[in-house]
């Protein structure tokens, strides 16, 4: 018996919804692989992170910045305590307006000012990667507590009208697709212009020096302009996809500090196409030079070695001889803690595991605090396959101790004229993370100074309105 025409209608139907079910399925899980490819590449973890860092979005981690420490939020869609109420417009106006659900402004501790610049269907794939790929946590964060002024949410508006800029950046047609690719990723998800562009005395990015380095806490972040002298512009496309893939470009640089922790959760997991255009747009854009650079951070030779037979009593590596050392011979004491990995003439390792002390912009620069940082803090990244472990010395050697190392490897390794290292600076490095800069403290005494000012102006105006009204009594 031949089907009826209803039942041929109704397996027709079923086929057809069989296929669109099957098509909107595909489509969303392509559109959460994309969403959790730019969350990858927008470095999302770095601040959102729970501070055991055992959940990637649950928020309660302390980011310290010049004006206080900001507590970054839950982020994860959980109705109690993330986001799980946003609508996608919530999402959008607080990922490029810095506005929250309730209206109030975000401080661009949050790097909205770059993200503002990414496009709409990134902007919808990381809310479904967020919304529909992220698990909730209802993890209830402590609220954020910074100082007066600051914490009058709304004096951000003021400075969102100074800084936010227009939006996404239009492709110019006259450059090549890397070229475009790069700086959509450079100038909006990676958002490398929040940590490498100085701030001016508003802490808004100075645009006419970006990129071209400034300070982060206790950290140096280095020009990655093409400048030869000043910036990266003796590094060739590999090399800076070698750096951002496994933050190791032998010859040049090993990446450490908070760049170790960008290239382990950001970078390294980026497409070998968008390190490229990354690469190609770094080498294209302006240049910006320091006169008070004469020679390029990475290029500087090993020189005046001393013989290890000169080295009396070298001290062994370990722990206990180091902390109990009182020895100030910086020799002495990279010998004894450093040669092990590093060779006695600095030269490392030849796949780069234990990077060479020569040709290293670390030991080339004229600022000193990244290798002290590295010789207090140590390294541990694991980015691209490759493992990179160096121990924190801070338990072990004093301050004066590691000044002396520090001194000995700029004058032996790297830039000689940096090697005047004091027990102070280092001191302030390790324990004074982050202090309000002048400027912040002057834009916080201005702030207080205008408030009163105005306060004071509406409360005359209110007396002399009362004072007129008030009825007068007449003998």
């Amino acid at each position: 018996m031949a089907p009826s025409r209803l039942t041929l209608f109704c397996s027709l139907v079923t086929s057809v919804l069989s296929v669109s079910f099957a098509h909107a399925q595909e489509n969303i899980q392509t559109t959460l692989q994309r969403g959790s490819y730019l969350a990858a590449a927008s470095d999302c973890t770095a601040c959102h992170a729970a501070p055991d860092r055992k959940n990637q979005f649950s928020g309660g981690t302390s980011i310290q910045t010049p004006i206080g420490a900001i507590i970054a939020p839950n982020i994860t869609p959980s109705q109690k305590s993330g986001i799980g109420l946003y609508s996608e417009q919530d999402f959008s106006r607080a990922l490029r307006n810095g506005i929250r659900r309730d209206g109030a402004p975000l401080y661009p501790a949050m790097p909205y000012p770059a993200f503002r610049n990414l496009n709409d269907d990134d902007v919808h794939a990381l809310y479904v990667y967020f919304m529909k790929g992220v698990e909730p946590v209802d993890n209830i964060v402590a609220p954020t507590k910074l100082p007066f002024p600051f914490n009058i949410r709304t004096l951000m508006n003021g400075w969102n009208f100074l800084y936010l800029g227009s939006g996404a950046p239009v492709a110019d047609p006259s450059k090549s697709a890397d070229y475009n690719r790069g700086r959509y990723l450079v100038e909006g998800p990676a958002h490398c212009g929040t940590c490498h562009t100085p701030r001016d005395r508003f802490m808004g990015e100075q645009l006419s020096a970006s990129l071209s380095g400034t300070y982060l806490g206790s950290w140096h972040v280095p020009n990655i302009t093409p400048d030869p002298v000043s910036g990266i512009g003796n590094w060739n496309v590999g090399e800076i996809v070698s750096y951002l893939k496994t933050g190791q470009a032998t010859g040049k640089a090993s990446a450490a500090g908070g760049m170790a922790e960008v290239v382990q959760h950001n970078t390294s997991k980026l497409l070998d196409s968008d390190l490229h255009a990354i690469a190609v747009y770094l080498k294209a854009i302006p240049v910006v030079h320091n006169p008070a650079d004469v020679t390029q951070r990475s290029g500087f030779t090993a020189r005046n070695l001393p013989d290890v037979v000169d080295l009396e009593a070298p001290v062994e590596r370990t722990a206990d001889n180091l902390r109990n050392s009182t020895t100030l011979d910086g020799a002495i004491l990279y010998n004894g803690a450093c040669a092990t990995c590093h060779g006695q003439t600095g030269q490392g390792t030849s796949d780069g595991t234990f990077p060479s002390l020569d040709h290293n912009s670390t030991t080339g620069s004229r600022y000193p605090n990244n290798l002290i940082m590295v010789i207090s803090d140590g390294i541990h990244r694991n980015a691209g396959g490759k493992d990179a472990l160096m121990p924190a010395f801070t338990p072990n050697l004093s301050n004066e101790q590691i000044a002396a190392v520090a001194n000995y490897v700029f004058k032996t390794f790297g830039n000689p004229a940096t090697a005047t290292v004091t027990e102070a600076q280092v001191e302030k490095l390790r324990h004074d993370q982050l202090q309000m800069p002048l400027s912040v403290s002057f834009i916080r005494a201005l702030l207080v100074i205008s408030m009163i000012t105005v306060a004071l102006f509406f409360a005359g105006i209110i007396i002399l309105i009362l004072r007129r009204r008030a009825p007068r009594i007449t003998s």
